[in-house]
């Protein structure tokens, strides 16, 4: 839906000297983040589609890079997404690329999954469980989780119960928990001891 309305911002790749700036557009059919709201359940009775889903299934994103004169190139999965892709880096001038994802409802959907898996890690995690990134015994992917503790606050645990709080770390689609590593060690530098950290 962004891409629509900010069409305009491609107008500097017209000009010969600019740097080879390739732009992906995610394509979920509109402004898939509304469908997140409690007004999405309601639908037609509150005009969903006309004031927030906005389709973009009418809009032709080709034919838009075709207006700016740069090269373009769709994409409907992952592999096809890698292959258009490389491509653009492998080229010296600006350029489009458009992935077609899963619609938005689906996307609520797998939302709302990875937050139950994360909430059972967690609670696991909270009770003492061991936890791995090995399968789960209802046939799902557990979730895989770190820790981040000082040495001297677990050799204080040994020998005193602490009510200690735990802080989550949540990362993102792209990368993983590792990227916390750094943020997670500043952390434990400033909070008081009372603190556990743990990534996911």
């Amino acid at each position: 839906r962004s891409s629509v309305h900010t069409q305009h911002s491609h107008t500097p790749s017209l000009s010969s000297h600019s740097p080879p700036l390739t732009t992906v557009i995610v394509n979920n059919d509109g402004g898939g983040i509304f469908s997140f709201l409690p007004i999405a359940k309601h639908g037609n009775d509150v005009g969903f589609e006309d004031f927030f889903g906005t389709p973009t299934s009418s809009f032709a994103f080709d034919k838009a890079a075709d207006a700016f004169g740069l090269p373009y190139e769709g994409a409907s999965s992952f592999d096809e997404f890698k292959e258009a892709y490389g491509k653009a880096l492998d080229d010296s001038s600006p350029s489009i690329v458009e992935a077609q994802v899963v619609g938005r409802e689906t996307n609520v959907a797998v939302h709302a999954e990875i937050t139950r898996l994360a909430k059972h890690t967690i609670d696991e995690f909270l009770q003492g469980t061991e936890i791995s990134a090995s399968s789960a015994s209802d046939g799902g992917t557990r979730l895989p989780i770190k820790s981040y503790r000082r040495e001297s606050a677990d050799t204080a645990d040994s020998t005193r119960k602490v009510r200690r709080k735990t802080l989550v770390l949540l990362h993102g689609w792209m990368g993983d928990k590792t990227e916390w590593d750094e943020a997670a060690s500043a952390l434990l530098q400033v909070l008081s001891g009372e603190w556990n950290i743990v990534a996911i």
